[in-house]
């Protein structure tokens, strides 16, 4: 007699998580504040490499170009954690001390987006409320 092989359902695996930091505050910390034509800074790799993977999988779907507010939106557990450090009282202590201001009371704005316009990316400094950009 011969047995039939059955076939089985296999639950796919869930993807890894990153369990590492996502932000390299070493990096962020030796990066000069530049003053002209306002203070800004930009730090090559502050989103660690290692994460980078886990955060495109998990970015949610935004269709066409601006800003949306990640409310309501889907997405997935590194970016979720994203948005957490990004809300954290840590974030907002280090980003203040770097510009010198206090963001202990402020409460943060944060938008995504997935596509660009020819016009995005202009840097503005409109908002009164805005405390560093």
């Amino acid at each position: 007699m011969m047995a039939r092989a059955r076939a089985t359902a296999v639950e796919p695996e869930p993807p890894a998580r990153f369990a590492g930091p996502l932000f390299d505050f070493h990096a962020f910390e030796a990066t000069p504040l530049v003053h002209d034509p306002f203070e800004f800074l930009i730090v090559p790799g502050f989103v660690r490499a290692e994460a980078l993977s886990a955060l495109n999988r998990d970015f949610p779907l935004i269709d066409g170009p601006g800003n949306v507010s990640p409310d309501g939106l889907r997405y997935g557990p590194a970016f979720a954690a994203l948005l957490g450090e990004l809300r954290s009282g840590e974030f907002a202590t280090r980003f203040g001390a770097k510009f010198g201001i206090d963001l202990s009371s402020a409460t943060a704005t944060i938008a995504g987006r997935r596509h660009c316009e020819a016009t995005d990316g202009n840097i503005h400094t409109d908002h009164r409320c805005r405390r560093a950009a």
